[in-house]
C-alpha cells in the first residue's frame, strides 16, 4: 500500500471520530509537528516583541483590531479556499 493510501486511511478512519476525539488528535498532531521542527534560537524574544508592540499597537488604535466574530469568519474563509486547492 502506497503512503498516500496509507494517509488517505488514516485521515477517514480520524474523520469518523467523534468531534471531541478529532480536536484531541488534531491537538497532539500540531504538538508532535512543533515538537520536530527546530526552534528559531530567538524564538521566545521575537515573539515577546511582536506581542508587545500588536498591543501597543491596540492601545494606541492604530490597529483597531477584528471581533471574535469576524476572526471566525476569516478563518474560515481560509480553511475554505485551503480545501479548494
Amino acid at each position: 500500500m502506497s503512503l498516500a493510501n496509507d494517509t488517505s486511511a488514516v485521515f477517514e478512519a480520524a474523520l469518523a471520530l467523534p468531534l471531541e476525539k478529532r480536536e484531541e488528535l488534531a491537538k497532539e498532531l500540531i504538538i508532535s509537528i512543533d515538537r520536530d521542527v527546530p526552534k528559531h534560537p530567538d524564538y521566545d524574544r521575537l515573539w515577546a516583541e511582536e506581542i508587545q508592540l500588536r498591543g501597543e499597537a491596540l492601545a494606541s488604535g492604530e490597529d483597531p483590531g477584528i471581533d471574535n466574530e469576524e476572526a471566525m469568519r476569516r478563518i474560515q474563509a481560509a480553511v475554505e479556499r485551503g480545501r479548494k486547492s
